[in-house]
């Protein structure tokens, strides 16, 4: 079983605490929520803090959606040179044997 802490969060000036197994990463994930709130906030002067939240969530969602979308394309690319070096393999075998 994975060993969890407590992690305390401040996001916005709110606190929240969670145990998990991964503390650093959700502290950083926190920082960059916070990160993405207060700049909505500057954004935006009249906004509430879950329309903050929400445009945080977003955003970072849409940036998890791309990286997602390019590393299906780079798995693809990989398996299409991979195709590319086995053909190239089967040739250099067949021109060996004659």
């Amino acid at each position: 079983m994975e060993e969890r802490e407590t992690v305390k969060l401040d996001i916005y000036g709110q606190t929240l605490q969670l145990r998990s197994a991964a503390p650093a990463e959700l502290l950083r994930l926190a920082r960059v929520i916070d990160k993405r709130m207060r700049e909505y906030a500057e954004q935006y002067e009249r906004i509430s803090v879950t329309q903050l939240a929400i445009l945080a969530a977003l955003s970072v969602a849409r940036e998890a959606a791309e990286t997602e979308r390019e590393r299906v394309e780079l798995i693809r690319r990989v398996s299409v040179l991979e195709q590319r070096i086995a053909l190239l393999d089967q040739f250099e075998s067949s021109q060996s044997r004659h």
